[in-house]
């Protein structure tokens, strides 16, 4: 089953698009975001389901604006997932739901999605658990070589980036509070584990799971 309206989150896109910070906006947000995947089932358009966000004030925001700018942010999340995901998140408990939506979130940002990839799997496959801070200079210091756009960030800025970024890892429970960051394995339920495989396996990483793992899913497809 395609991804919903948008193209696979791995597939490049257009330059004004391919790169957005925008995570930093809000956070998982389970209760509202599992709102917006049943109206989108029921409505299967978009600014259906905002016209009945703005008609009810489902988000509970009161600024037009503000609701306008934070429906657009979880709704580019959960346009990245299938619709299967999608029941599932709507109708899943409040662990199920923050699984997919950091899946969401992965799909939909690079920069979370190559943290991930680049940093944080590697040193789960090795079991080196703490997340220093020379860790993510390392990762910044990379990134910024390949989008340049990053150098141009206030300070201010990539300080909030940090601080969303550590918010939404400790949030899907895969990093610790506190000064002694360290990271945790997560308990992926196995129906959550096929639900994701079946439509890329390489999303699995995203749970910071092992190749060997990735591919018992895999083959099991086969």
């Amino acid at each position: 089953m395609p991804f919903t309206n948008l193209p696979s989150p791995i597939k490049k896109q257009k330059p004004n698009i391919t790169y957005p910070l925008s995570f930093t906006a809000a956070a998982l947000l389970p209760e509202e975001s599992a709102t917006l995947a049943g109206l989108f089932l029921e409505r299967q358009d978009w600014e259906k389901v905002y016209d009945e966000v703005a008609a009810h004030g489902l988000l509970n925001r009161q600024k037009a604006a503000t609701r306008r700018r934070l429906f657009n942010e979880l709704s580019l999340r959960l346009r990245t997932l299938t619709e299967e995901e999608l029941q599932l998140l709507a109708g899943g408990n409040d662990e199920t739901r923050r699984l997919l939506l950091w899946q969401a979130v992965c799909r939909a940002y690079p920069f979370v999605r190559h943290f991930v990839r680049k940093t944080l799997r590697p040193k789960m496959v090795v079991s080196d658990y703490r997340l220093l801070r020379s860790d993510y200079r390392r990762f910044l210091r990379e990134e910024t070589e390949q989008h340049p756009r990053l150098e141009e960030l206030a300070e201010s800025t990539r300080e909030k980036i940090q601080s969303r970024l550590y918010y939404l890892l400790e949030q899907v429970g895969m990093l610790t509070p506190g000064d002694e960051r360290r990271l945790q394995p997560l308990l992926v339920p196995t129906f959550l584990c096929t639900c994701v495989s079946a439509q890329d396996p390489a999303c699995l990483e995203f749970w910071l799971l092992s190749d060997a793992e990735i591919n018992r899913y895999t083959t099991a497809r086969v």
